[in-house]
């Protein structure tokens, strides 16, 4: 000890970096120096019973080793939210105590704005010191490891129970008629704060609304708009949030599906529109997701549910050749095969094959697959359908008929890079291109034929999908339509 006390004049300043070690059993004892619990660390610590500036002693000294006059042992505390303190702050003490507010600051730092008390484990380093320089006592050593419950200082944050979406920010038809009611995860309010729901709302405005402010504003009818939360800019579609006459109302620019989440410990939200996607992929496009087939959002979602989506898409598929579906266009534990959908087949002849995991089909060609993605019991559950590629022409160029007809069924390829032809248009007009999956039997796997038709645009193929009505393209009298599904060309001739 004298060698260390006679090398004093060498140390390093407070900010050295001390070499991290595994963790270790807790240890009060070291080369004669010993320690103990300070008298705030005994027990559980409420930091609303003291000042933010009031010195909360830590660690004691209850024995030393013989030292040269003048030399004393001092401590940083590392403080961490669990025993391995991968992650921690370090603070420099004077007489094994720091002030409150820096404990509050490190458990914030853990653990964000909660009010909740949660566990924080404690140990120090000891030094060596002369009221102006010190050196580590000994290398690598962190004594007392102790874990106590603290309670941080309350931020006044008060989350209510439930939350909703306000749809008519005048209460006009009333508050049951108003509200959708967003979901939360069956944990603590402050550990998630989280509230969300994938809904559809009508063109307009929107604000939120809590349970408890919910009763106040029934409770004063005239005075409701004090009781919601909304934007707190103009025209905002995510940011913060504000309350009462500040909350601004958030615009709905069209009607559509929507994701709506809203963070009541930040006070943030976020709404945006939502384009259900889903993906095929297979050995058609060599298993790269860069080739792979996106699928066409449905129009109707099982009739207006929310909880249910339906995609289509035309592709071609070889006998036994495996393919697979995911809702993102990678690689990320979501994708599904063989044994991760219910499989229907409406195609006489035409059955599935287990392609070691993969979904297969029993003879090549040209399908329309249908997948319907749905909430169930256990999350969401998937079902691919398999239908004639069937693509028809309707309306006026088709001589006026309004409805399946085989006369006006496109030709279908028999190769991959094929092109589906239609027959000679009968009249000039607006081009209607539809295909309409029909079920084994014969209902709308997805409604009205307008609900899956598509049209060209120069020479690309568009989609209606979940839009409303399309541009309209004109066609004449004698010419042929050609449609390559593989590229997403067309040509009219």
């Amino acid at each position: 000890m004298s060698v260390l006390a006679l090398g004093f004049v060498a140390c390093d300043d407070y900010d050295e970096a001390l070499p991290q070690s595994n963790p270790q059993a807790p240890i009060t004892s070291v080369n004669g120096l010993t320690v103990a619990p300070g008298s705030d660390l005994i027990d559980a610590l409420n930091l609303n019973n003291v000042q933010t500036t009031h010195q909360l002693t830590l660690v004691n000294t209850t024995a030393t080793p013989a030292l040269n006059a003048g030399t004393g042992v001092d401590y940083d505390v590392q403080i961490a939210a669990d025993e391995t303190f991968a992650e921690y702050k370090q603070y420099k003490m004077s007489d094994g105590a720091i002030q409150a507010n820096n404990i509050n600051a490190a458990f914030r730092s853990f653990y964000g704005k909660t009010p909740n008390a949660k566990p924080l484990w404690f140990r120090f380093i000891p030094y060596l010191t002369d009221g102006t320089s010190r050196v580590a006592f000994a290398k690598d050593t962190y004594l007392m490891a102790t874990k106590v419950v603290v309670t941080p200082i309350d931020l006044g944050i008060v989350i209510d129970p439930a939350y909703y979406v306000v749809t008519d920010v005048w209460f006009g038809d009333g508050w049951d008629k108003s509200l959708i009611k967003l979901d939360h995860a069956d944990t603590d309010l402050y550990d998630d704060p989280i509230f969300s729901a994938t809904v559809e709302l009508k063109k307009g405005s929107i604000q939120f609304i809590g349970s408890k402010g919910l009763e106040s504003a029934k409770a004063d009818p005239d005075n409701s708009f004090l009781y919601v939360w909304g934007a707190a800019n103009d025209n905002s579609t995510s940011g913060d949030l504000a309350y009462g006459e500040a909350a601004m109302a958030i615009n709905i620019a069209e009607d559509g599906l929507y994701s709506i989440t809203i963070d009541m410990l930040n006070n943030t939200f976020k709404v945006a529109k939502v384009v259900p996607t889903m993906y095929m992929i297979g050995d058609f496009c060599g298993w790269d997701w860069k080739n792979a087939s996106t699928m066409v959002p449905a129009w109707a979602n099982d009739n207006g549910a929310k909880d249910s989506w339906k995609y289509w898409v035309l592709a071609f598929v070889g006998e036994n050749k495996g393919f697979k579906f995911n809702t993102n266009a990678a690689w990320d534990g979501g994708e599904f095969g063989y044994n991760g959908a219910s499989l229907v087949s409406n195609v006489a002849g035409v059955d599935f094959v287990n392609d070691n995991g993969n979904i297969a089909l029993s003879k090549a060609g040209w399908y329309l697959f249908g997948v319907e993605k749905k909430l169930g019991n256990a999350g969401f559950e998937f079902v691919v359908n398999v239908f004639a590629p069937n693509v028809y022409v309707y309306g006026s160029c088709a001589g006026g008929v309004w409805n399946d007809d085989a006369n006006w069924l496109f030709n279908v390829p028999t190769t991959a890079d094929g092109v589906f032809t239609s027959p000679v248009l009968a009249a000039d007009g607006e081009l209607r291109l539809c295909v309409h999956p029909l079920n084994s039997d014969n209902s709308q796997w997805l409604g009205d034929w307008w609900q899956s038709e598509f049209i060209f645009f120069g020479d690309a193929i568009a989609y209606r999908g979940t839009g409303g009505d399309q541009q309209r393209v004109n066609a004449g009298a004698g010419q042929v339509v050609s449609l390559n599904f593989t590229t997403g060309k067309a040509a009219l001739k």
